[in-house]
């Protein structure tokens, strides 16, 4: 397992449940599952971190076996003590153990489980409290939390607000770009270059181009996401699916290259009006870059081809824009 040694951002996040009085904790957790989910923390490897035993999740005995326990240690700098941890949308996370062989933490719906690797997915909620903490609960379980019952034992408990539902995630966020060049890889072979896609073409509620880039987008990144020509969502259900990376209102060589040197594998490079068009950036070089799109050198017609930065100094758009999906995986 290679080790993480490049740095892109450095976050550290408190995650912990609400800190509302006894009084106040069953009226709180009604209010909070009644509240719709967002996007709180970024995607990324990290340690979870307990602040009641100042001790660190780990897989135990560093184990890749299914229904291996999730447990607390003393912080180390091993394998078994990093998380993966996914955006997936609508405020649900995946967790992976970062050296599991792409096992995720499993927790059961119900109070007392404990997490362990598993081929099947939990998703987790991770939302914001008022006093700016963070909760973490299975989304088939919203009244629980992942909580630290000793000093050795993970479980899933009925919500609190003691300390030991108080997580600090310290670690990196590194994305996995190979990942998604992969995935992009896959795609191509559905819809390769040349392909007609048909007169009657849509895709999300958009046709040509437009509705090419959002289909890929949702093959990439796993959900329907749909954006007006200037970048900005086309629906409140929209918000939070993805970021605008970068703005160029400029055509120059030298304005693009400074934009796309902010995209990464399988970003959306949307051109605003009045000269519209919408494209799947791959890569980079020297002269220029490619991009894999539909609608360019034919109606409806599949292409990926390579674009110098100084094809478009004339290029008649407002703007061009770098839509970067919330969910891009990390390593």
């Amino acid at each position: 397992m290679k080790q993480l040694t490049v740095w892109k951002k450095r976050t550290k996040w408190m995650i912990c449940a609400a800190v509302c009085s006894a009084v106040m904790a069953a009226g709180s957790a009604a209010v909070a599952a009644d509240m719709p989910h967002e996007q709180t923390i970024p995607t990324g490897v990290y340690t979870i971190d307990n602040e009641s035993y100042d001790r660190s999740m780990a897989v135990k005995n560093n184990s890749k076996k299914n229904n291996t326990a999730v447990v607390l240690k003393s912080k180390t700098i091993e394998e078994s003590q990093k998380f993966s941890i996914r955006y997936i949308a609508d405020g649900e996370y995946t967790i992976k153990s970062y050296a599991g062989s792409g096992k995720s933490v499993r927790t059961a719906a119900m109070t007392g489980a404990v997490p362990k690797l598993s081929s099947t997915k939990t998703r987790y909620y991770i939302d914001r409290n008022e006093d700016g903490s963070y909760t973490i609960s299975p989304v088939d379980a919203e009244n629980t939390a992942l909580c630290a019952v000793s000093s050795k034992t993970v479980k899933l408990a009925k919500k609190t607000g003691s300390a030991t539902e108080r997580w600090t995630f310290d670690g990196e966020v590194t994305e996995d770009k190979d990942e998604v060049s992969r995935q992009l890889t896959k795609v191509m072979k559905v819809h390769p270059s040349g392909k007609y896609l048909g007169s009657g073409y849509r895709f999300a509620g958009a046709s040509q181009c437009m509705g090419f880039g959002r289909e890929v987008y949702s093959r990439l990144f796993g959900s329907q996401v749909r954006w007006n020509y200037n970048g900005t969502p086309k629906t409140s259900s929209d918000k939070g699916k993805y970021t605008i990376a970068a703005t160029s209102w400029s055509y120059s060589s030298s304005s693009l290259k400074k934009l796309i040197a902010k995209a990464s594998p399988g970003d959306v490079l949307q051109m605003d009006s009045p000269k519209i068009h919408t494209m799947i950036f791959i890569s980079r070089d020297k002269t220029g870059f490619t991009v894999y799109d539909a609608n360019w050198v034919g109606f409806n017609r599949v292409s990926v081809r390579h674009v110098r930065y100084s094809d478009w100094r004339y290029r008649r758009s407002s703007a061009i824009r770098v839509l970067h999906a919330a969910n891009y995986p990390a390593e």
